[in-house]
């Protein structure tokens, strides 16, 4: 069993040194390497590791200042750049997307130099030197790590099982940093089997890790496809393709459960000339405003979108006449009353048409049928712009049976 442990560290210096610039080879070639991006810095992280560790591999055949010196430091830069990749990562990933963090490479890599310069010239010891290196190298894997962990609102199994990566790497950094402050003539090429076995346990996670965050990188770039391929740019709501599936969705659920099928179609009272008097600007701040609205007035698993230009359409199952009526009244005196901007002379209000279908009227087809429901919203929504503005109009076929369209007091926009 000892013999197994006993580890030819040279040799793993050497595939660490080796795997680090291939990966950067093949990241740069792919075009990773753009300017505060994440696969931009985690390509920088490993231009830089490859030949830190290249530089330890050479100690005796090259100065301890370059061996020790410029490897630790170009080691201990590319460990922080991992962990910013990740922060930039975050940054994109939030909603709305945040600017991206600042990363200075040429500074954290001549600060990093610097720092491993000064532990050759201040620690002789080799054991301490490598105590020092061992625990910032921890610590810049423990920040990746609750990176990993809390950087997203929603970590991913992916992130999850990364971060733990991370978690193990700090504790057999930190074991490496005892063992080298408790064995006597303890030094980078040591033999022992407890150095070879956390000599071989760094490689093999710092491996998983490398592929692991190329792996989060390619989940960030599908779901930033999915975003683009689903949501509206401006208002952040469904767009009209993924509305269509989610109303679809849930009349085939109406269907199967024999329930009845709301739907509105809202549209911007007056909207070109909120765009005439305030500027495009200020319209797409309405247009966000009234998405907002919308969404707060709906339940979660109710399908919603931007239909169209200020048109915005809302599908709602398991609603009777009165409460479909009552939830489209709150959403446009919730419009009504919202003020979206800082000026308080911007305000704006919604015409609202409202079509249904009960249960029995085998009306949930998901194609067909529901394009019909939004045609009828739409007639009631025009209904209801000639009839005054800012209200609720049902549509016609149910207009007899129900006791009226609600109605707000008729403003401008």
């Amino acid at each position: 069993m000892e013999q197994l442990l006993q580890v030819d560290i040279r040799t793993v210096l050497l595939l660490m040194s080796l795997g680090n610039m291939a990966a950067a080879g093949l990241l740069v070639f792919y075009g990773a390497l753009r300017r505060n991006t994440p696969e931009g810095v985690f390509t920088l992280a490993k231009l830089v590791l490859g030949p830190g560790w290249l530089l330890l591999l050479l100690r005796g055949y090259v100065p301890d200042a370059c061996s020790f010196g410029l490897g630790n430091g170009l080691l201990m830069a590319g460990f922080w750049l991992e962990a910013a990749s990740i922060k930039v990562l975050d940054a994109q990933q939030a909603i709305p997307p945040g600017p991206a963090p600042r990363v200075f490479p040429l500074g954290v890599v001549a600060a990093a130099m610097l720092l491993g310069f000064l532990s050759t010239w201040l620690l002789s010891h080799p054991g301490l030197r490598i105590a020092a290196t061992s625990t910032v190298a921890s610590g810049c894997f423990a920040l990746s790590a609750s990176r990993l962990f809390f950087g997203a609102s929603r970590p991913s199994p992916l992130r999850l099982s990364l971060g733990a990566g991370f978690v193990a790497l700090t504790l057999a950094t930190l074991g490496r940093t005892v063992v080298a402050l408790t064995s006597e003539g303890f030094t980078i090429f040591s033999t022992s089997p407890l150095h070879g076995a956390l000599f071989a346990l760094l490689y093999t996670l710092m491996f998983a890790g490398t592929f692991g965050l190329v792996l989060v990188l390619k989940e960030n770039t599908d779901r930033t496809l999915v975003r683009i391929a689903t949501q509206d740019e401006l208002t952040g709501a469904p767009n009209r393709r993924a509305l269509l599936a989610n109303a679809r969705a849930l009349t085939a659920m109406a269907r199967r459960e024999g329930q009845p099928l709301a739907a509105f179609m809202l549209d911007i009272d007056r909207f070109k000339q909120v765009n005439d008097t305030f500027g495009h600007a200020t319209g797409d701040e309405v247009l966000r405003d009234l998405a907002r609205v919308i969404r707060n007035g709906l339940r979660t698993y109710d399908a919603y979108g931007r239909y169209g230009g200020e048109e915005f359409v809302a599908v709602l199952p398991g609603l009777d006449r009165q409460a479909a009526l009552r939830v489209a009244e709150r959403i446009r005196a919730s419009a009504e009353a919202s003020q979206p901007t800082e000026n308080p002379h911007v305000r704006y209000t919604v015409s609202i048409g409202v079509a249904l279908c009960a249960a029995e009227d085998d009306c949930t087809d998901e194609n067909e049928r529901l394009l019909e429901l939004l045609d009828r919203a739409d007639q009631a929504m025009y209904e209801a712009k000639r009839l005054g503005r800012n209200r609720v109009q049902l549509e016609a076929a149910e207009e007899d049976a129900a006791l009226g369209a609600t109605r707000g007091t008729d403003a401008p926009a």
